[in-house]
C-alpha cells in the first residue's frame, strides 16, 4: 500500500540497513552459542522459526489485506514475537530442562 506508517519504514530502509540487523541477529547468536555450545540445536531452530514465519506474513499479509500497513507490521512483530516465545519456552522445557 502507498499510504500508512510502512511507507515511512520502506522510505528510510536502503540495502545497507537491511543488513545489519540479520547480522547483528546472526552475531548475538553466535556468541550465545560459542559461550553455552549445547544451544547450537535450539539456535538453528529459532532461526528456522523466524524465517517460517516471516514468509508465512509476507505471503499473507498481500493475500488478505493487499500489502503491508503500520498496523499488519505491528501484527507480524507480535505474532513473530509470540512464536520465539514459546519456542524458547518448548527448548527449555525439552531440551535443557
Amino acid at each position: 500500500k502507498n499510504e500508512g506508517l510502512w511507507v515511512l519504514f520502506k522510505q528510510a530502509a536502503t540495502r545497507r540497513t537491511l543488513w545489519i540487523y540479520p547480522l547483528f541477529s546472526i552475531l548475538i547468536i553466535g556468541g550465545l552459542v560459542w559461550i553455552v555450545p549445547s544451544l547450537i540445536i535450539g539456535a538453528v531452530i529459532l532461526l528456522v522459526a523466524s524465517l517460517l514465519m516471516l514468509l508465512f506474513i509476507l505471503n499473507k499479509t498481500n493475500r488478505w489485506f493487499g500489502g503491508i500497513t503500520g498496523d499488519v507490521l505491528g501484527a507480524g512483530v507480535e505474532g513473530t514475537e509470540w512464536l520465539l516465545w514459546m519456542m524458547l519456552w518448548l527448548l527449555h522445557y525439552f531440551v535443557m530442562g
